[in-house]
């Protein structure tokens, strides 16, 4: 107990008795404050040099791209810059927690404040828990983020690049849009290309009591300045239903040369009012599978965004798991330096982010959505607990 009273690093002057003895109650509240005091500044720390890192790797490039496609001035640039720092900043929060729990239990292993510790009678786990609930916090506050701040602000980002876009007659690809009475879907479009006014690859499915009736594909199409919808050379498919009323085949009814739909708002309404996941919290995801699966759509659309609901769960919880891995790592006997944590750090998200996005791409196909986006979770989580119960041992 001597070198943990008598390092610079480490000067904690415990009350009575022995700094680590394990039944002092005040001793025990002095090591969690000093944990989470060392935890702290170097959560901000890692905040920063990640965010850092992923602004470095492609953000600011492509903002810079963004002005220069667009002719658009620093002005515009700075404010989408600001509406993507949320999404980026919850992507960091995990990334931070690994980083200052590595760095602090390297440190207290390095000056031997763990071994003084254990001579105490407090083991592994016991110094553990501050860091396991600085986690949690941590995850509750990005879950937070990641349901409130990051929709509405991904809402913002996505709404002011569709109007760089449509106002310099960029053209967008894959656009779906949904116009709905009283609650249900009357009408779903998907649009190949979208430039300006003019529609490439048109195809409407039109609803009646949340059941689909018809189809009409179309090569192009141009939506009017009095909401109208005009499609070109338009062929028409009639629905026939099963006895549960699901969709069983479409037959070609007729071809117009021209075909007039009435929108029920302008088509600049409609751009605007369209929501992807990202832009959708918790709640508004999951009424929508609700939704999506009264309606019929296809098992692997809905897979697919079951995986975003899931994740929207799973990411911010990724703190919680790094911390079981992080502090076992860290508990080495030679010392090491904070740029062996940053490299360290640095390894473990790369593999846990891989993992994510390859069983991201399986989910809804081949894997269950919900095992998909928390599968890089588990298996961190049971690499932690696995190396947590050797360095108990140890």
């Amino acid at each position: 107990m001597k070198s943990l009273q008598t390092r610079p690093r480490a000067s904690i002057t415990w009350a009575s008795g022995s700094a680590c003895e394990p039944h002092a109650a005040k001793p025990m509240k002095l090591i969690d404050r000093f944990l989470f005091r060392q935890l702290a500044p170097l959560f901000l720390v890692g905040i920063m040099a990640f965010t850092a890192l992923i602004l470095g790797v492609g953000g600011i490039y492509k903002m810079i791209r963004l002005a220069e496609d667009h002719n658009v001035n620093i002005l515009v640039v700075a404010t989408a810059f600001i509406y993507k720092m949320p999404e980026i900043i919850t992507y960091t929060l995990p990334m931070a927690t690994l980083f200052c729990i590595l760095l602090v239990f390297n440190r207290m292993s390095s000056d031997l404040e763990t071994i003084a510790c254990r001579a105490g009678g407090v083991g592994f786990l016991r110094l553990l828990a501050p860091a396991v609930v600085f986690a949690f916090s941590v995850s509750l506050f990005a879950l937070f983020m990641n349901d409130r701040a990051v929709p509405a602000s991904n809402m913002r980002f996505n709404r002011l690049i569709d109007n760089l876009k449509t106002s310099s007659g960029f053209q967008i690809t894959n656009m779906f849009l949904k116009e709905e009475e009283e609650g249900q879907l009357k009408r779903a479009i998907l649009i190949s290309q979208v430039q300006g006014r003019r529609l490439l690859g048109v195809t409407i499915q039109e609803y009646e009591n949340a059941r689909p009736v018809q189809v009409v594909f179309a090569e192009q199409a141009h939506a009017s300045r009095d909401d109208k919808l005009i499609m070109h050379e338009a062929e028409i498919y009639r629905a026939h239903r099963t006895a549960e009323g699901r969709p069983k085949n479409y037959t070609h009814v007729e071809t117009r040369d021209t075909l007039e739909l009435k929108l029920t708002q302008s088509f600049e309404d409609m751009l605007q009012q369209q929501k992807q996941s990202e832009e959708m919290t918790i709640r508004e995801l999951r009424l929508e599978i609700e939704r999506m699966k009264q309606q019929g759509v296809e098992k692997h659309i809905i897979g697919k965004k079951s995986v975003d609901f899931h994740g929207k769960l799973a990411i911010p919880f990724a703190s919680l798991a790094f911390a079981l891995i992080a502090a076992p790592l860290a508990m080495t006997p030679q010392r090491a330096s904070s740029s062996v944590g940053l490299g360290v750090s640095v390894i473990i998200i790369f593999f846990y982010y891989m993992f994510q996005q390859l069983f991201r791409g399986l989910g809804g196909s081949i894997m269950n959505p919900a095992a998909a986006a928390w599968m890089p979770n588990i298996i961190v989580f049971a690499i932690g607990v696995y190396l947590c119960a050797k360095a108990e041992r140890r």
